[in-house]
């Protein structure tokens, strides 16, 4: 039996929450239950009456935080919440319904009911908000609130199966309120939502939390433009709105506030089909593993000098190809090596291709051994299903995917408008790799020698493996590159070894293990086992130990299979730039006295502080043109070779040069919506440039008819009638603003104009 006056107050305050009852003033509750002294000041609340007489009221049964997805179970509340991200933007869900009173009833449901958000730090309110929908939203009881509608209600009438009745079935939407990304900063905050009934102020609910906002680092993404050469006398170059604009959507999915993201001057040329493997069920053919590979060589050096930390290429839409049985991969990708490889404007499979970077395996791909058998089967029958509600807040209005129809991004579409988007499960893994890729800068007066290796292994049909080099590369940097995110059991082992036969370092090494990205691959890879591939390709970053490399020796087994003498270095010289029309042409000679040569040539604007690479191995007797607005510029430039042939290198640099700076750079894409004119979605693609990237809440908007129309890298504005200039400013990086224009009439098409 309770026996003090606390034990007594604290049974009845439970006693009357189980039934229902009203337990107290109408204050909001802090985390520990009692007021919150930080909250902001709200209008006052309805007066207390007798428990007994009290009318029917509000209540806010849960309030749900998301940024990109959101549990869907019984409840509604703090415990189907997502991890918050700072510099993203935010939805918060409030669910209010009428509880009748105890002599009056119901007297609430059907009306209107709205409200406020207040988002507060250190007691100091910074962002107070309406609801996204004008006027509020109809209140009804519990059972009809439904998280699957936006700002709408549903009113049907279901006839029965014999036709003889009909049902009358209602689902009340929740109130939402959107926070843009620059108001929520990685600091104690308090989310305050007071509810009331519009044509009864003073019948009010309010909820409140402290959120914990995590502040995570904006991953590095480096773009690799890969051109296309159709055969018929034609290269098709993916542009850089279109590079960027393929990341988009992965940045808004996925658990990061941005990317870091910019275009590499280096690029390749390919021809061919970028198909799938014949008679493989979707995997990625010789093409794109060859692209893979290349990437992966790109990765390396991105890595060592500091650049990125994850590298995607960028494919032209013009190399889909066209009437292939069996359907097209629109991208593959070797997640556990940090690379990929998409088609411009494929933005799902650059999201599912990401999503393999951070370890992320694929859900309920048939013959896929590499399926996770830790995702949760939300729906009985479809095991595919994110299982919850998706929200993409970037768009107007938000895009709501439905549980019982949507699927994760990591698994597999079998029609081409198959919705998905990413399970709080997906989301959460994905959030507890952030590190994963976010390297801590490496001194650059501390260099290192590294070896790059790219080979292959070959399996005999009777038995045994030859190993081929492709290329050597030995350079010296200050970054570091890691191993394998997916490391397994190494197929083949490199010994370094000195001029007396004695293993200075052993490195295992791993091959690429290419996965198809999405549309029209019906299954996974076949299971085939590592051992049974035909062909292994390799790219392996090798830091070289103390002591002379004298060679290398290759090995599956006991005996090399492969031995490579160090040999003399080649013999290489360049000179220039002679500046041309047609950009910076550079004269470049190597010669090696046994075989050919790797050559990879640098760019630095510091005098050597950081460099960066602009081509790999080009083509001999031919002058090198390289285009001067891919490179950062600087007031003491030079280019630098690295021959090597053997495990021997030798370097050549030009002299000293100016070339002016160039600053980050800015794309600006005008959509209107197709059933409201006056509304116009605005997309700022951003370019870092090796400048760092830039947060949402300094990219501003304007129009020079209506005034500022806010920040941040996409916008939904509702402009007047008429022409508008609507302009995107931002940081260049270099001390300035970067302005660019476009053009839009209200009921007309977008037209660019560039810079201001």
């Amino acid at each position: 039996m309770p026996e003090s006056e606390a034990e007594l107050d604290a049974l009845a305050l439970a006693l009357l929450r189980r039934l229902g009852l009203p337990s107290g003033p109408t204050l909001p509750d802090g985390p520990t239950g009692g007021p919150d002294p930080r909250l902001p000041e709200l209008p006052p609340f309805d007066k207390q009456v007798p428990d007994l007489v009290r009318p029917a009221r509000l209540a806010i049964q849960g309030v749900e935080f998301t940024q990109a997805t959101q549990y869907f179970t019984s409840g509604f509340g703090e415990d189907n919440a997502i991890p918050m991200v700072a510099l993203k933007p935010m939805l918060v869900r409030a669910y209010p319904h009428a509880i009748a009173g105890l002599l009056t009833g119901d007297t609430l449901s059907g009306q209107q009911v709205t409200g406020e958000l207040v988002l507060s730090r250190w007691g100091k309110e910074v962002y107070r908000t309406a609801p996204t929908r004008p006027g509020g939203a109809r209140l009804g009881r519990l059972p009809e609130l439904d998280r699957t509608l936006w700002d709408k209600e549903n009113d049907l009438w279901v006839t029965s199966r014999d036709g003889l009745s009909l049902t009358h079935i209602r689902g009340n939407a929740p109130l939402n309120f959107f926070v843009p990304a620059w108001y929520l900063r990685a600091a104690p905050t308090v989310v305050t939502v007071r509810l009331w009934v519009a044509s009864a102020p003073g019948i009010a609910a309010v909820a409140s939390r402290r959120l914990d906002v995590l502040n995570v680092a904006a991953p590095r993404v480096a773009l690799v433009r890969i051109k296309w050469d159709n055969g018929a006398g034609m290269v098709v170059t993916p542009a850089d709105a279109d590079m960027l604009g393929t990341l988009r959507l992965a940045e808004r999915m996925l658990p990061f506030p941005y990317f870091d993201t910019t275009i590499l001057g280096v690029d390749y040329t390919r021809s061919g089909n970028f198909g799938q493997l014949p008679g493989s069920s979707g995997a990625c053919n010789a093409l794109w593993n060859e692209m893979l590979a290349r990437l992966k060589e790109t990765r390396i050096w991105t890595r060592l000098f500091q650049l990125a930390d994850i590298v995607i290429g960028i494919v032209p839409a013009a190399a889909i190809p066209v009437g292939q049985a069996g359907g097209v991969n629109t991208g593959c990708g070797s997640g556990g090596d940090g690379v990929g490889a998409f088609f411009a404007g494929q933005e799902m499979t650059t999201a599912h291709e990401l999503g393999h970077i951070y370890q992320r395996a694929h859900v309920n791909v048939p013959n896929d051994p590499s399926d996770d058998p830790n995702y949760p089967k939300y729906v009985k029958g479809f095991d595919r299903s994110i299982g919850e509600v998706g929200l993409d807040v970037a768009l107007s209005p938000p895009t709501l995917y439905d549980p019982a129809t949507a699927i994760d991004v990591m698994a597999y579409t079998t029609a081409a408008a198959e919705p998905q988007w990413i399970s709080p499960y997906t989301y959460s893994n994905i959030l507890d790799r952030r590190s994963l890729y976010a390297t801590s800068p490496a001194d650059t007066r501390r260099l290192r020698p590294w070896l790059i290796l790219t080979f292959g292994i070959e399996r005999l049909a009777r038995g045994g493996r030859t190993v081929e080099l492709v290329k050597a590369m030995v350079v010296e940097a200050a970054g570091h590159v890691g191993g394998s995110a997916t490391a397994g059991e190494s197929p083949v082992s490199i010994d370094l070894l000195d001029a007396h036969d004695r293993i200075l370092a052993t490195h295992h090494a791993y091959p690429i293990r290419s996965q198809p990205g999405g549309c029209g691959c019906h299954g996974g890879q076949g299971g085939v086992p590592e051992g049974r591939e035909p062909y292994l390709t390799f790219v392996e970053a090798i830091p070289l130990p103390d002591g002379e490399v004298a060679r290398i020796t290759f090995h599956t087994g006991d005996a090399p299979l492969l031995v490579v003498e160090a040999g003399e270095p080649p013999r290489v010289s360049l000179t220039g730039p002679d500046r041309e029309e047609d950009g910076l042409h550079l004269r470049l000679e190597v010669s090696a006295s046994e075989g050919r040569a790797s050559t990879l040539v640098l760019f630095t604007g510091d005098d050597g502080e950081t460099w960066v690479p602009v081509v790999q191995d080009p083509p001999e007797g031919t002058p090198l043109v390289i285009d001067p607005q891919r490179l950062p510029g600087g007031s003491r430039c030079r280019f630098r070779a690295v021959a090597t042939a053997g495990l021997r290198s030798a370097t050549a640099e030009t002299d000293s040069f100016e070339l002016p700076r160039r600053g980050r750079g800015l794309f600006v894409q005008l959509e209107t919506d197709p059933c409201e004119r006056a509304t116009v979605r605005l997309r700022a693609l951003v370019d870092a440039r090796g400048l760092g990237a830039v947060p949402p809440q300094d990219v501003r908007w304007e129009s020079d008819r209506d005034g500022e129309l806010g920040q941040g890298f996409e916008q939904v504005a509702r402009l007047s009638e008429g022409t508008h200039a609507i302009s995107a400013s931002m940081p260049d990086g270099l001390g300035g603003r970067l302005t660019e224009r476009a053009i839009i009439i209200i009921g007309g098409r977008p037209r660019h104009l560039g810079p201001a």
